[in-house]
């Protein structure tokens, strides 16, 4: 009987046998050789032995065959299949808002002014968006949180077949995912929540520009007109011209910055970012509700409900000798410098007298990295409250400015038969009094904006989902 020559260790070759090591029976030269020529009629796998041209035994053929069948198995109907990887699905809504008429803006403090109802005005057509679909939109959309549920599913599948210690590591690694995906969803609809107060805010003044705009240029006509009758020689012609020009530039700077949010918002609702669209009408309640702050509950509910402090607590109480490697991950996560020092191998026990303890090092890390990271969440959660409060408070005032203004010119109007007030005074106070209102609008923007930067500090929805 033949006997199978061994195979003569090649110069450089690897010492250990391992997956890359030559076996009696395959030949890493004659599979690469038949990779190599995909068109001629070598088969994939070899069957003689390159080695001495002998051909492989039958027990050989049935392994690589058995290996063929399990690997097709598990791809149709084994753990992937099981957990269903697939690419995240969030039903992202299509890009067509309701068209809509421009609304006139008209900004009120509930407790102030009574409200009032809204004129259209045909200036336009523009896709209606209210804070709701806003929201919903941008976190069907987030790419970064589809991405990071991909990996969060193939962890998922890797459990499956995994042994028990690699299973637990990777469960725990399945949920940090999960909670990594909800905080970049969190984040999108947040950013896109701040965008759409501020386009709103834009639409607002810009109707304020727009009718000064008209007032200075009625009063610019009139002006000419009654110097050229030699009426009112003393009076700066030029005046409304110099009023009208800043309002101008205002308008222009405004209408660039508007489409540049326009823009964003229309990406971050997952939309093509070359795609023809209306321009976006946010659909808001002017009207500013009062609020009410209690400090001690508000910072409560948000360490309780970021997402990184829920991570890191989730990996202490799970923390064992199986999942050691995903905490030393997440202490590299946070530094550089933390997690990089493991067990050594047997040389290690000639280290006498000095106890190694890498559990108990990892616990105390974790416990330091979210005792630090609760009083920094703490602050911050403070600090956008305090933030809150100083923007509505400045919402009263601007309130009270331009109550003050309404009142000035309603005044004039009353003397202006009686006294010497000229309609060039009125003319002035009106232009003064869409400023006030256009500064209201925009102190009511900085309070709801306020309130989104709170609930992404704390980790919440700005708009409650049921």
């Amino acid at each position: 009987m033949l006997r199978r020559s061994r195979l003569v260790k090649k110069p450089g070759f690897y010492e250990k046998p391992g997956f890359f090591s030559e076996k009696p029976g395959f030949s890493s030269s004659a599979f690469s050789k038949s990779r190599a020529s995909p068109l001629s009629t070598t088969p994939r796998f070899p069957t003689t032995d390159r080695g001495n041209g002998l051909p492989l035994s039958d027990d050989t053929v049935r392994r690589i065959a058995l290996v063929a069948i399990v690997f097709g198995f598990l791809l149709q109907s084994g753990c992937a299949r099981r957990v269903g990887i697939s690419w995240p699905c969030w039903g992202v809504p299509a890009c067509v808002e309701e068209p809509v008429s421009e609304q006139k803006i008209e900004p009120v403090i509930e407790e102030i002014a009574a409200s009032q109802e809204t004129a259209s005005i045909a200036n336009g057509t523009f896709g209606r968006l209210t804070a709701a679909e806003c929201q919903s939109r941008a976190v069907a959309a987030a790419m970064s949180a589809d991405l990071i549920e991909l990996e969060r599913s193939l962890a998922q599948a890797l459990a499956c077949c995994a042994s028990r210690k690699a299973a637990c590591a990777m469960l725990l690694t399945r949920d940090l995912l999960a909670l990594r995906v909800a905080e970049e969803r969190h984040a999108a609809a947040c950013d896109a929540l701040e965008m759409f107060y501020r386009l709103a805010e834009f639409h607002g003044r810009r109707q304020q520009l727009e009718q000064g705009i008209k007032i200075a240029q009625n009063a610019t006509d009139r002006l000419d007109r009654l110097h050229r009758e030699g009426l009112l020689p003393d009076v700066d012609r030029r005046l409304m011209d110099r009023q009208q020009w800043t309002l101008l530039d205002q308008q222009a700077q405004l209408v660039l910055a508007r489409q540049q949010l326009d823009d964003q918002l229309h990406v971050l609702l997952g939309c093509a970012g070359g795609q023809v669209h209306q321009e976006y009408w946010p659909d808001i309640d002017w009207k500013l509700q009062p609020i009410s702050i209690d400090m001690d509950s508000e910072v409560s509910n948000g360490l309780s409900n970021r997402h990184g402090l829920q991570a890191v607590r989730l990996v202490l109480n799970r923390l064992d000798t199986d999942t050691l490697p995903v905490a030393q991950g997440v202490l590299k996560s946070v530094d550089a410098s933390t997690g990089i020092v493991t067990k050594p191998g047997p040389s290690f026990l000639r280290c006498r007298g000095f106890d190694w303890d890498e559990l108990a090092v990892r616990n105390e890390q974790l416990m330091h990295l979210l005792a630090t990271s609760e009083e920094l969440a703490a602050a911050e959660i403070r600090s956008g409250l305090k933030r809150l409060e100083v923007e509505y408070t400045r919402a009263i005032l601007a309130d009270q400015v331009l109550a003050s203004w309404e009142a000035r010119r309603d005044e004039l109007i009353k003397k202006r038969d009686i006294t010497d007030t000229t309609w060039l005074d009125i003319t002035k106070t009106e232009l003064e009094l869409l400023a006030a209102k256009s500064s209201l609008i925009e102190r009511i923007a900085a309070v709801h904006i306020a309130e989104i930067k709170l609930r992404k500090s704390q980790g919440l929805m700005p708009i409650a989902v049921h």
